[in-house]
């Protein structure tokens, strides 16, 4: 059937077509006989045969064991959890897991997940290994960078109004808050940074800040007034040799344009011929 279309039962099914039948002659009738014979499947393989006969016995062994346990919670307050999932990837079975309300604090406090997530994650071990359920520390601490980094410019679009702003974590003052008049407030290290470049300490720092509710760091606007004042505080630490002064990287004249080897080296060596006094041929 397509997808949407209405499925139809063996009554409904002939009440409907069933003068469609009757006005189809016998050899009609043998020749859609014959090629309904060839295309259904008469027989299942042995092997989901077996595979069905043991979802089927998993389903109904795991339903007598759940209400085995809430009987038992009931009569004696024991507080038990089982969890079951396929042990290969050709399995029918679906994880399946049973907590009794006592025992749900205890993956929301001390395994900070919910039963949930965890018979997914354990039924994905035997499946993908152990890449597809643990990651390395590598990878988290790259994670938790990138989040970093898009909520401090989801912060500073908001708080400048500008779609997609850059933050130049190097020239910080002059190139983020002066260029879109913020500042950011709550940043609890003692530079700016980039979080490329933070420790686990200052990673768990910043993580923990921008993950609060509401957020401790975030970029705030700022007034004219407010901003020449910045601004002031600045230029009077930088001359005063407190704050590093960041200076600028000159643009090259050339950058962006190809250079000629060869014209050049042809102009050299027509320059020295000319100096030395030698006749130079065109």
């Amino acid at each position: 059937l397509p997808e949407g279309a209405e499925k139809w039962n063996a009554v409904s099914f002939n009440k409907e077509f069933g003068h469609l039948y009757e006005s189809v002659t016998e050899e009609e009738k043998v020749h859609y006989r014959q090629v309904v014979s060839e295309h259904r499947e008469t027989l299942c393989p042995t092997h989901r045969k077996v595979l069905k006969a043991a979802h089927d016995d998993i389903r109904a062994t795991l339903s007598h064991v759940n209400n085995v346990v809430q009987r038992l919670e009931q009569r004696t307050g024991q507080m038990t959890s089982f969890f079951s999932h396929k042990g290969d990837n050709e399995s029918y079975a679906r994880p399946q897991y049973y907590v009794t309300t006592q025992m749900e604090p205890f993956f929301d406090t001390i395994l900070k997940t919910c039963p949930a997530q965890l018979a997914a994650r354990m039924e994905a071990f035997p499946v993908s290994g152990v890449e597809g359920v643990a990651m390395t520390s590598r990878q988290q601490n790259e994670i938790r960078k990138k989040d970093i980094v898009t909520r401090l410019r989801i912060s500073l679009a908001t708080a400048s109004g500008i779609a997609k702003p850059c933050i130049n974590y190097v020239n910080f003052f002059w190139k983020t808050m002066v260029r879109y008049k913020v500042e950011l407030v709550g940043w609890p290290l003692d530079t700016m940074k980039e979080p490329s470049r933070f420790n686990r300490d200052e990673m768990d720092m910043v993580f923990k800040g921008l993950h609060a509710k509401p957020p401790t760091i975030s970029f705030r606007p700022l007034s004219d007034s407010e901003l020449d004042a910045k601004i002031e505080e600045r230029r009077a630490q930088e001359n005063a040799g407190t704050i590093e002064v960041h200076r600028l990287q000159k643009r090259r004249k050339t950058k962006g344009r190809v250079q000629d080897d060869d014209n050049n080296n042809s102009n050299a060596t027509h320059t020295e011929l000319t100096q030395s006094g030698d006749s130079v041929t065109p």
